[in-house]
């Protein structure tokens, strides 16, 4: 037998070889054959549900969990990582606080790869594997390294923060199912889609002359006069008749729906925060003692040292000469005066006219007061008025705290996340196939099963009105609402989610479709809604006759004061707006601003409806007195930076769209996943 394996020594070193580059470059080909309806096909390989969270759904949750739920954009990043960032993402991080911190950064890379829609951003990470192979953009694992350890996990002294980094992997992302090979293959994508997109958009840049327009525009102020029309105020007058709500419910019947309501089961694993309270009190005492333990070594220590001292001191002083005596000199002690004591007859406080004081023992007269008659002095009367009842002060109950209550949220937050393993073990075996049911495993793990009656997404009841942290999700009632009504076996299962009080996993177990209103059970709403359009249709209507009425003053050489002076129109005055910066999201534009930013001075602007056009429910009409823009040294630094930043967005958008080709090139085809909404 050992001859014949020697025989073939060649043979099976060959399909060794064949057997690695298969598994290296080919991934999990060999699972290509995925368990149950496959969500998507990509470049001719099927893809999972499994597929699609591992590789899509939970990595975009990454950059949410790697900053502080109570902080979300988190604290910035230090220059030294700043700087090792714009080296894949360019200088659009410059003067960006948002894309400056680590929770910033990695959504704007996501949105690279068009993190928005999951199953693009799927499609995407295929297609930028394959092409950063065949261009040589993949970063190697020292690159990879390097962004995790000087970017995404840089202390704010700029070093390494391992403690960070075990924590994220551990109790951040550990429910997630990634782990820190998943965590580098997806940072290795995101930095191969920021080489290419280098590569694909070349020397792409915008018009200076166009960008200097835009930005000017921008940049100017305006000063002007508004008059605001307001759709409530004519919300009064409408009185539909019963034909006319009948005949608005028939045409917006879709409007008009009972809301679908869902039965879920669920675990909640919580902690003992009886336990969790004990520990954290022997862990004060224990603090506490080992404080005064040191303190006491301290003092202990401080008194050795006195006490060395003052020996030292002696020691000194009898080493010293004595110095040499001298003489005492008497001084005589000062003699008191005597005191006088007054004799018989000299002048006193006491004696009046001269009159000689008395002698200690003699007893001074009182002269005798006249008699006086008591029957002729009235009684003094009394009255007797009721008294108010005094008045008792209700004591307020004292409530005992519970054990959760007297914990500081740092140690909550302490104790849920150390429930992430317990969550993950119940989580895992439930979708990785191995028959596990839902109830089966739970009395197995000792955790007890939740059953709801039927609740809407908006009245959740008790338990499930919680919010999950970590995530975008929102409350727990929501997570029951995202699992898809036609789920089947795994998939009607929730990831798990971790709130302020513990673990949540769900299982969807029943849904009540939602059903059209009868007329009657809509009558109210329906009538509601109708009274708002007809006031929208007259406001419409006051607007433009108002508009058309101002325009044609002007055009009389009137000024807008003078147009608006005998009417009951409110006129505001506006002075320098202006584009308001904001340091998250788009700037602020005051809607007056948009509706005069290209008018002529001394002309009136088109009229501007808010929130749109279709649903007016305030009409502006701006009259433009003037628009200027000051051009100066900041004007150009800051036109510099526009230019940069309109580049950088060219530059994506052209990425962006050889990803569309390559879509469309790799056959790409996504049938819908149970999570994703």
């Amino acid at each position: 037998m050992i001859e014949n394996i020697r025989k073939y020594t060649g043979l099976m070193i060959v399909v060794l070889v064949l057997l690695f580059i298969g598994l290296v470059f080919l991934g999990d080909t060999a699972a290509n054959v995925a368990v149950g309806k496959p969500v998507a096909s990509i470049d001719g390989k099927k893809y999972s549900e499994k597929d699609f969270r591992r590789m899509a759904l939970n990595p975009l949750e990454i950059s949410d969990r790697i900053g502080d739920p109570r902080n979300p954009f988190g604290s910035m990043l230090p220059d030294e990582a700043r700087k090792l960032a714009t080296r894949y993402v360019g200088n659009i991080i410059e003067g960006n606080p948002f894309l400056g911190t680590r929770t910033g950064l990695l959504r704007y890379m996501n949105i690279t790869l068009q993190g928005d829609e999951p199953h693009l951003f799927l499609a995407n990470r295929i297609a930028v594997q394959k092409a950063g192979l065949d261009y040589g953009a993949t970063p190697g694992p020292v690159e990879i390294e390097e962004f995790i350890e000087g970017v995404l996990f840089a202390a704010p002294d700029g070093n390494f923060d391992q403690a960070a980094y075990s924590e994220f992997l551990d109790e951040k992302i550990g429910s997630l199912g990634i782990g820190t090979r998943g965590f580098n293959e997806y940072v290795r994508d995101l930095l191969t889609a920021q080489n290419l997109a280098k590569l694909v958009s070349g020397a792409v840049s915008i018009d200076r002359a166009a960008a200097r327009q835009i930005f000017s525009n921008q940049e100017q102020k305006i000063s002007a006069q508004q008059v605001t029309l307001e759709s409530t105020d004519y919300e009064g007058e409408q009185n539909p008749t019963e034909e006319e709500i009948k005949a608005y419910w028939e045409e917006n019947q879709e409007k008009y729906n009972t809301d679908e309501r869902r039965k879920i089961s669920y675990v909640f694993i919580e902690p003992d925060w009886d336990a969790v309270l004990l520990k954290a009190e022997n862990d004060k005492k224990a603090a506490e003692t080992a404080r005064k333990a040191q303190e006491d070594q301290a003092k202990k220590a401080e008194e050795a040292a006195a006490k060395a001292n003052k020996d030292a001191a002696e020691k000194a002083k009898t080493t010293e000469k004595p110095a040499p005596t001298e003489t005492p000199v008497e001084v005589p002690a000062p003699t008191e005066a005597p005191v006088e004591i007054p004799t018989e007859g000299a002048e006193g406080d006491i004696g009046a006219q001269g009159d000689p004081a008395p002698k200690p023992d003699q007893e001074v007269p009182i002269p005798a007061l006249p008699p006086v008659d008591i029957t002729e002095i009235p009684a003094p009367v009394v009255k007797s008025e009721p008294q108010p009842a005094p008045v008792v002060k209700p004591v307020a109950p004292i409530i005992e705290k519970s054990a959760k209550d007297k914990l500081s949220p740092q140690q909550k937050k302490a104790a849920v996340d150390g429930l992430n393993k317990t969550a993950t073990d119940f989580f895992n075996p439930l979708v990785d196939l191995s028959g596990a049911t839902y109830d089966e495993l739970a009395a197995e793990q000792g955790h007890k099963v939740i059953f709801t009656d039927f609740f809407a997404q908006s009245d959740p009841p008790k338990g499930l009105d919680l919010d999950a942290l970590d995530s975008p999700i929102g409350k727990l009632s929501d997570i029951a609402f995202a699992i898809d009504a036609e789920a089947k076996d795994d998939q009607l299962i929730s990831e798990p989610y971790n709130t302020s009080d513990g673990w949540f996993i769900g299982r969807l177990d029943e849904v009540e479709a939602s059903r059209p209103l009868t007329y009657e059970e809509a009558k109210v709403k329906a009538t509601v809604d109708l009274k708002k359009k007809l006031a929208r249709d007259k406001l419409k209507v006051e607007a433009e006759a108002t508009h058309a009425k101002l325009v044609a003053a002007l055009g009389e050489k009137k000024s807008f004061a003078e147009a608006t002076k005998d009417s009951e129109l409110k006129v505001q005055e506006l002075k320098e707006l202006a584009i308001q910066a904001s340091s998250f999201g788009q700037p602020n534009v005051p809607p007056a601003f948009d509706a005069g930013r290209y008018t002529n001075p001394g002309t009136i602007a088109e009229i501007k409806y808010l929130p749109n056009d279709e649903n007016p429910e305030r009409a502006l009409i701006i009259f433009v007195e003037k628009r200027e823009i000051t051009v100066d040294d900041a004007f150009n630094d800051k036109l510099e930076q526009f230019i940069k930043s309109q580049n950088n967005g060219l530059r994506l958008a052209t990425f962006q769209n050889w990803l569309k080709d390559r879509y469309t090139e790799n056959e790409a085809e996504y049938m819908g996943s149970t999570e994703e909404r």
